[in-house]
């Protein structure tokens, strides 16, 4: 098991994934083991069981399957605080996803899928 996260790029950390060098669930157990020892107070509020959760379920043969991200104290996610940083709403929970959750992927092929066509300008 690993006691410090990942400090390389990401694309290197789902190759790790992918070679079982390294688990989600073990990232991101050491992630939140990282932000608990932290002084920098950066992380307005962790859903630490639902994280673990996500990791356990984590496909990472999916383009960044696996990575853990932080999500915007602005951004809605339903059952979560909704303070836009401010005593006033310290109470107030979001009741919606946030805008983003459900984002159709553009149209036509994945980007992931393949590389661009090569252009014919010479």
């Amino acid at each position: 098991m690993t006691t410090t996260p990942w400090l390389n790029d990401t694309c290197s950390l789902v190759d790790a994934f992918r070679s079982g060098e390294r688990s989600p669930v073990e990232e991101m157990e050491a992630t939140l083991a990282a932000i608990e020892a932290s002084a920098l107070n950066a992380f307005s509020f962790i859903d630490a069981d639902a994280a673990l959760a996500a990791a356990r379920s984590a496909d990472v043969n999916q383009p960044f399957g696996g990575v853990a991200l932080g999500v915007k104290e602005l951004d809605y996610v339903k059952g979560w605080p909704a303070t836009e940083g401010s005593l006033v709403f310290a109470d107030r929970k979001s009741s919606t996803p946030p805008p983003w959750w459900n984002v159709p992927p553009p149209p036509g092929p994945s980007r992931w899928a393949s590389p661009p066509p090569a252009s014919s300008a010479a």
